[in-house]
């Protein structure tokens, strides 16, 4: 007859989990808290860097705007014989 070692009966009715036998693993509790409090941490860090980058983006694109409408205005300028532009526009 063949003698079970130990290592297989640890595994035999469920999991060997640090001292502990267990027929199914889960999270605790505070395990479950471990994780939202980590991902609240980098959604503090993260929120204000992904908005401070689309705020630069439109005031770049903002003065991007801003000098095309500029350069638009004097090869206006240029075309018309360097005349002013009246107050009612083009």
């Amino acid at each position: 007859m063949k003698m079970k070692s130990k290592k297989n009966n640890m595994f035999a009715n469920g999991q060997y989990w640090g001292g502990v036998y267990s027929s199914s693993i889960a999270f605790t509790l505070i395990e479950l808290l471990a994780v939202i409090v980590i991902l609240a941490i980098i959604a503090l860090i993260a929120v204000p860097i992904t908005l401070n980058i689309i705020d630069k983006a439109r005031r770049n694109s903002f003065k991007s705007s801003l000098m095309n409408m500029f350069r638009a205005a004097e090869l206006y300028e240029a075309e018309n014989n360097f005349k002013d532009i009246d107050n009612e526009g083009v």
